[in-house]
């Protein structure tokens, strides 16, 4: 009767083993993929990938150049590759680019490279492409960067059972390798730019106000923890673009009071207020660019277009 009872677990045991893994990161089979958009910006014609994509489509004209580049270039250590080897099952990627930017150019084949050596399954990997217009301003046509506090590309999140890991943000800490081994160990690095993602995790708890009352402690904190002015000035670009421009002058204002000697910093002030129709405090933030830097032909013509011929900050 003993092995009558055993012979059950074992294969309920085996049916285990052999059940396929449950994908968390799905993808609407109706949507286009590898959709190509054709712009002009600097006066140059360009080609990008825009929404669902996957590597076929970055081997294409005129993507193959660069992604045969930086894949072929790019050479992982393999001890490390090891590591995180036998730690991809169950393991699930959302991954953002932009085929416009650099750091997406170079960043996106080398994380291939990885995860081809790893032995990924390139089946649980979702890829998507997003904007760098002015109107859909990293983001992608069906939304799938929602919640997910995307500011720099390329990022990838990974997952597991549907729970974020960890994630790599732009850059990797220390290689796409180490970073790699270490999130699917469960020993994830602090990505890249964690003051925006602190300064964000606030924002989202529905401390506007908070933040707000305390804008100048803020601008200490960011002026020593940031990584420059470009951290709070992108995260400030995302939320201009998608139409939060009171949490994106917010933003603006903090890194305007950590870092009051870039000029860049008053040029997204006074676009951002010039947005939200506020004029006055356009004029005088575009002054200041020219305070700091004489010869910006942006503040000088957008002040021009406000009737501001005399740019001292007196007038």
């Amino acid at each position: 009767m003993k092995n009558l009872n055993f012979f059950p677990v074992i294969v309920l045991l085996f049916l285990a083993s052999c059940a396929p893994h449950k994908k968390y990161l799905t993808t609407d089979p109706t949507l286009s993929v590898n959709k190509e958009i054709k712009d002009i910006k600097n006066e140059k014609e360009r080609i990008n990938l825009i929404g669902i994509s996957n590597r076929n489509g970055l081997q294409q004209v005129p993507f193959n150049e660069w992604y045969h580049k930086y894949y072929s270039e790019y050479k992982p250590d393999s001890k490390v590759i090891s590591k995180g080897k036998s730690k991809m099952k169950g393991v699930e990627v959302l991954a953002f680019l932009g085929t416009w930017c650099g750091d997406s150019k170079r960043g996106v084949p080398q994380f291939y490279k990885v995860m081809d050596e790893m032995g990924f399954d390139e089946k649980n990997l979702k890829l998507v492409s997003v904007s760098d217009s002015d109107e859909q301003y990293k983001r992608s046509p069906n939304g799938e960067e929602k919640g997910l506090n995307l500011f720099r590309v390329p990022t990838f999140i990974f997952y597991k059972e549907g729970k974020e890991i960890g994630r790599i943000v732009e850059t990797p800490t220390t290689s796409f390798e180490v970073d790699v081994a270490q999130i699917v160990n469960g020993l994830a690095p602090t990505p890249n730019f964690k003051t925006q993602a602190l300064i964000h995790a606030n924002l989202e708890a529905g401390g506007f106000e908070k933040i707000e009352e305390k804008i100048e402690n803020y601008g200490r904190y960011v002026s020593r923890r940031a990584t420059g002015p470009s951290e709070l000035n992108a995260y400030g670009y995302v939320l201009l673009r998608s139409g939060k421009t009171k949490e994106a002058l917010l933003i603006f204002n903090i890194n305007a009071l950590a870092y009051p000697h870039y000029s860049n910093v008053f040029d997204s002030l006074g676009e951002a207020y010039l947005i939200v129709g506020n004029e006055e405090l356009a004029i005088e933030n575009y002054k200041k660019v020219l305070e700091l830097k004489p010869e910006d032909e942006n503040a000088k013509k957008e002040l021009k277009k406000l009737g501001i011929t005399d740019f001292t900050m007196n007038n």
